[in-house]
């Protein structure tokens, strides 16, 4: 077999040793295959100065797992989303139009329904306000569910922040 000819062999090769090393380092990385995000591999850190734009990995209640679930939009094992942290207590969050906006920046629509016709969450106006130790997580990514249909999130369940390692 010639060099070219086994080309395709070696970068399949390569791919599984590096899948393999990420696997055994685990606990440092996640896989994020979801449109919320850019699509890759994140690298993992202590949750420390957590600041608006950063993302972050967070529990989700077994209530919103379970939801999520139903509706197919995670897998039965997830038990943390992550998404860019939007908001802090300080912050103004107001709906206009089927638009959330922070600090009068527009971070998206927020639909009625899902991509099969399902209604989805409705905020009220309570849950616009993020209280002290709690923080909204949002993409602005079209159709990403996060806090526009689920509200704040405490900060202790952050579990770690997280930044692009490898693009795909």
């Amino acid at each position: 077999m010639k060099l070219k000819d086994k080309k395709p062999i070696l970068i399949i090769g390569a791919l599984i040793g590096f899948l393999s090393y990420l696997y055994s380092i685990k606990e440092n990385y996640i896989i994020n295959p979801s449109e919320s995000l850019p699509r890759g591999i994140y690298k993992l850190y202590p949750p420390t100065d957590i600041k608006k734009g950063d993302i972050v990995v967070f529990e989700i209640s077994e209530d919103l797992q379970n939801y999520m679930k139903q509706r197919g939009y995670i897998l039965s094992n997830v038990t943390t989303l992550m998404k860019k942290v939007a908001a802090f207590s300080n912050d103004t969050i107001e709906i206009k139009n089927q638009e959330i906006f922070i600090n009068n920046i527009s971070w998206g629509k927020i639909y009625e329904f899902d991509s099969k016709y399902r209604p989805l969450r409705k905020l009220e106006s309570e849950n616009l306000i993020v209280k002290k130790n709690e923080f909204f997580a949002l993409s602005t990514v079209d159709k990403s569910f996060d806090s526009r249909y689920f509200g704040a999130i405490k900060v202790s369940k952050i579990v770690a922040k997280s930044k692009i390692f490898l693009k795909f």
